[in-house]
């Protein structure tokens, strides 16, 4: 149990420092200065600057672009919104477990536990791909659906 849970944590930390980055970049609340002083912390030195790298800075369409490659290989997060996405109605945090937990993919997989979905379904929510309604009920928000458009093209 223990060798399945640090990597459920590990992922889910690190989709939600991905998620405050993007959140922090696109705000709307947040000045160009502080937008230049957070890429600068994370990119480095820009190329005018003293000890630049040999890496130029990426562009929004490469940020965008790397940010949907991660999430095709974030196994959980992509099969929790998949779930949710093809769900006809709004689902529970159980519900999503218990269909997620018999997808064919997971079928030779330990089952994920409640607590795990609910992390992951933390950090969805957090990135604006769900939205959790006053019933409790979990249904994805249209950015999610389009994330699901691009990383799994539907099938004819």
């Amino acid at each position: 149990m223990d060798q399945i849970l640090i990597p459920l944590l590990v992922a889910a930390l690190c989709i939600w420092g991905v998620v405050l980055i993007v959140r922090t970049l696109f705000s709307r609340r947040a000045s160009p200065e502080e937008i230049a002083r957070l890429v600068n912390s994370i990119m480095g030195p820009m190329p005018d600057e003293p000890g630049h790298s040999l890496k130029p800075t990426p562009d929004q369409d490469e940020i965008l672009s790397n940010l949907l490659k991660f999430f095709e290989v974030s196994a959980a997060s992509r099969s929790i919104l998949q779930v949710l996405v093809k769900s006809e109605r709004q689902l529970t945090v159980p519900e999503v477990t218990t269909v997620l937990n018999g997808l064919p993919s997971r079928l030779q997989q330990p089952p994920l536990p409640e607590h795990a979905v609910r992390a992951v379904l933390v950090n969805l929510i957090a990135a604006n791909l769900v939205q959790l309604g006053g019933d409790t009920k979990l249904a994805p928000t249209p950015a999610g659906r389009k994330v699901m458009e691009h990383i799994s093209p539907p099938t004819a």
